[in-house]
């Protein structure tokens, strides 16, 4: 104590150190963000003292107890840096295999085996295990995980006055952010008279890093929750969720505003998260990009043994100029709706309400 007033470390503070001492396994941990070594202690003098204050936490090499006697304390795994006894992984397999005839299921016991033991170590328990009649062993190999509950290396590998203490390593997602410039996709889109713009900002490889949905109802309701949608995807996809996860969520959704979207390559959808999700399918799926559609020439005119002839590489006049068909399309008297009640396009309108030929549901009308 007169060592450390000596370096100008107050009563209260001494104090509150001496009370810890009672739960704490090394010096350190007493004096908690207090550097020893600050200081002006040694390494050697802190473990010097370390181990005369909160003791070495192994019986082996205490006054009167013998070396035949020793094996009644051994653990599971080895007890504190000074440590070499523990209890042999057959030993667990020996009591175990004792039980075993007794019982129909497993043990629910662990195989502790220490951190040098090697895969072959390993395998051979298992066969020891296999020999002996178990039916499931688990095995544990100490130090395998960045924090356990029982710690026994204290290790002797301090490199300052910080403490010997668990080091936990947390994973956190990584935000990747997009250059400030960076190049994006624009499309329009009409889904049931409703008219907006998406806009997807791309990486440098391609790949998706934000979204921006314009309605051309700003200010509403419905245009603040799209926007506040295209938001979390965006965050979402920056944080490094699969554009497939998001894909599979958004699929299907039903919601107003539904129906035909006048687009060649997605001639329908349930919402405009439904819309989304086919759209980032299509673009960044697969082959990405790259994939494009193929669609068919309807002026090519030829029989069934014949094969349609492909436009390799089509142009955005040729998606216009060849659609692909829709038995439920607006030029046959489809509102392009989707029934409330059987979920087809098949909405024609009857008087000021719209009627479904498929099951005859209404959206109000008699």
């Amino acid at each position: 104590m007169e060592e450390l007033i000596k370096k100008d470390l107050n009563s209260n503070l001494i104090d509150e150190v001496e009370s810890r001492l009672s739960g704490a396994f090394d010096l350190n941990q007493a004096f908690r963000d207090i550097k020893l070594t600050g200081l002006g202690f040694s390494l050697e003098q802190i473990q010097e003292a370390s181990d005369y204050i909160c003791g070495k936490l192994t019986i082996e090499g205490a006054p009167h107890v013998k070396d035949e006697h020793l094996p009644i304390f051994d653990c599971a795994s080895k007890c504190g840096q000074y440590s070499k006894r523990y209890i042999e992984p057959i030993g667990h397999l020996k009591i175990m295999s004792v039980i075993q005839p007794f019982l129909s299921g497993a043990i629910s016991k662990t195989v502790n085996m220490p951190n040098e033991a090697s895969v072959d170590d390993i395998a051979e328990i298992y066969h020891k295990a296999w020999e002996l009649g178990l039916k499931a062993i688990a095995i544990y190999r100490d130090g395998s995980k960045s924090s356990q509950p029982l710690n026994t290396d204290s290790g002797g590998k301090k490199t300052d006055g910080a403490g010997n203490k668990d080091v936990i390593i947390e994973y956190r997602p990584v935000r990747r952010k997009l250059a400030k410039q960076r190049t994006s996709i624009t499309r329009k889109v009409n889904i049931g008279s409703h008219k907006m713009f998406l806009t997807v900002g791309l990486y440098d490889d391609g790949k998706p890093g934000e979204l921006f949905i314009i309605m051309n109802q700003q200010g509403s309701f419905a245009a603040g929750m799209a926007d506040s949608f295209a938001k979390m995807v965006s965050i979402g996809l920056q944080y490094g969720v699969p554009i497939e996860t998001i894909v599979s969520q958004l699929r299907h959704m039903r919601f107003q505003p539904m129906g035909f979207t006048g687009d060649s390559d997605i001639t329908n959808a349930s919402s405009i998260s439904d819309f989304i999700a086919q759209w980032f399918e299509r673009m960044f799926i697969g082959d990405g990009l790259k994939a494009m559609r193929l669609p068919f020439d309807d002026n090519d005119k030829s029989d069934s043994k014949t094969s349609p002839k492909i436009i390799n590489n089509p142009k955005e006049d040729d998606l216009d100029q060849h659609p692909t068909p829709n038995l439920f399309s607006e030029n046959l008297g489809f509102s392009g709706e989707m029934c409330p009640e059987c979920g087809m396009a098949a909405m024609v309108q009857n008087g000021k309400c719209l009627k479904c030929i498929n099951c005859g549901a209404t959206t109000g009308c008699s």
